[in-house]
C-alpha cells in the first residue's frame, strides 16, 4: 500500500492541537492573575495598612 498524504487529518490535528494549546494557555493565565491579584490584596489590605 503506497504512503497517501493526508493533507485534511494533518490540518485538523494542527488545529486541535491549537486549540487544546489556547484552552491550556488562558486556564494557567487566569490562574497566575487571580493568584497574583490576591498577593496583591494581601500585600495593600495588610502590610500597607499596618504600615
Amino acid at each position: 500500500m503506497p504512503w497517501v498524504f493526508n493533507f485534511k487529518a494533518v490540518v485538523q490535528n494542527r488545529i486541535s492541537s491549537l486549540i487544546r494549546f489556547a484552552i491550556t494557555g488562558s486556564v494557567a493565565y487566569s490562574a497566575a492573575t487571580f493568584s497574583n491579584w490576591i498577593d496583591y490584596k494581601g500585600y495593600w489590605n495588610g502590610t500597607i495598612y499596618r504600615t
